[in-house]
């Protein structure tokens, strides 16, 4: 049994996640369950990171989990949960640092 809004809108969206560069491209399914405003909000769930770079430039993204005892604290994804693609974008700093 197929759960649908009726809107064309999810059919536009990716079957699963993809890191460009060091941001994240949802998949549909985890698109529409990211809280939105992450960074203004102490709400449970999974949430969209966007860290800035020192001169304010938006350079990477990060999942989080906030859930019961890490929700003041927490916990990065590393893979998503739906469509079970890599979430790692610190894996390309980590690689840029070391050439």
């Amino acid at each position: 049994m197929s759960q649908g809004n009726g809107g064309g809108a999810a059919k536009c969206r990716i079957s699963t996640c993809l890191i460009n560069g060091r941001k994240i491209e949802p998949c549909a399914a985890l698109a529409q369950s990211l809280e939105q405003d992450a960074e203004y909000t102490t709400r449970k769930g999974l949430l969209k990171y966007k860290v800035y770079n020192h001169e304010l430039i938006h350079s990477q993204d990060l999942i989080m989990l906030r859930s019961g005892e890490f929700s003041k604290s927490p916990i990065r994804v590393s893979f998503c949960p739906f469509c079970g693609e890599s979430l790692k974008t610190w894996e390309a700093e980590a690689t840029s640092e070391q050439n």
